[in-house]
């Protein structure tokens, strides 16, 4: 009876990063028993004095002991090698577990580890996450989730814990393809604001009253104000830290669109371009920069420095 105690009590999360951390701590603050495990062990450091941490160093110690296990992730690679690996989650999870992925992936992905786990008779969601770490550390994060939906109280507490809707959207896949277009839209605005603000530069326009015009735009019903923009076009012109996401995030992001876009045969310029803006960023060595750097790549392109 004590093993079964446990097990309705733990929460397993794989994955401590920039995303992976605050959370980890907001899930302490409702259960008593979370189990964490990442494969840089210099980043669990931080949780040695959390009594409601059980820092472990092997996957299948985790998967052993927790009924419902999250996963954030860097990459594809790495979501493929935690979960199907001999050392990963499926080869050590009991059977009824929920495994929620938070990791940004590709729909065909996640409808081939959801059929995979049917065999363990457990059930795989994806969570993706909306916001960037601020919205992490004050549990502000919107979830898009699909797969089979389920009523399981513990699982919909932790996901309260670490954000502020949930939101279901269907059948596995449809949260991942809806992620990809989300990023994709946001990373497409970041590079036109970047080169507009370049412009407008360049054009001999006081860029602090474009920036001002465009903000009480929405007022008048205009036409040019984003997020995006209201957001970050000072840090573009400042090259100022926000504490958003880095620009290696933002290649892969779009890069996985892309993949998206490729697997319904549909075209995408727009898209393509803005790819490419934030590749060039990662091989000129700005990966670990915020994403407003890629005004980087338009003083590239222009030859001179422009902010």
């Amino acid at each position: 009876m004590e093993n079964k105690k446990i097990l309705d009590s733990s929460i397993g999360f794989i994955g401590a990063g920039m995303m992976g951390a605050p959370m980890i701590y907001n899930l302490t603050k409702k259960f008593s028993n979370v189990f964490v495990f990442d494969t840089d062990q210099t980043k669990l450091k931080e949780f040695e004095s959390n009594k409601s941490i059980i820092i472990v160093d092997a996957i299948g110690q985790l998967s052993k002991n927790c009924n419902i296990i999250f996963t954030c992730l860097p990459g594809i690679n790495e979501i493929k090698k935690v979960h199907l690996d001999k050392t990963g989650i499926f080869e050590n999870i009991l059977e009824n577990v929920i495994i929620c992925e938070l990791s940004t992936t590709l729909p065909k992905l996640s409808k081939s580890l959801e059929k995979k786990y049917c065999e363990k008779k457990s059930t795989y969601l994806e969570a993706m996450m909306i916001g960037p770490p601020k919205t992490a550390y004050y549990a502000e994060l919107l979830f898009i989730i699909s797969g089979k939906k389920v009523d399981n109280f513990y699982f919909l507490e932790a996901l309260d814990c670490m954000g502020r809707l949930n939101k279901w959207v269907g059948s596995i896949g449809n949260a991942s393809k809806a992620k990809l277009l989300h990023n994709a839209l946001g990373m497409i605005n970041m590079a036109a604001t970047a080169e507009i603000l370049g412009l407008c530069v360049k054009s001999g326009i006081d860029i602090y009253s474009f920036i001002d015009i465009v903000r009480q735009s929405p007022k008048s019903k205009g036409i040019g104000y984003s997020t995006i923009f209201d957001l970050y076009s000072e840090s573009i012109i400042n090259k100022s830290k926000t504490g958003t996401g880095k620009l290696r995030i933002a290649a892969k992001d779009t890069f996985l669109a892309k993949e998206l876009a490729s697997d319904q045969n549909y075209s995408t310029p727009i898209l393509d371009e803005t790819k490419k803006m934030f590749e060039e960023a990662k091989k000129m060595g700005l990966g670990e920069e915020e994403y407003s750097r890629v005004a980087d790549i338009v003083e590239y392109r222009h030859g001179s420095k422009i902010f």
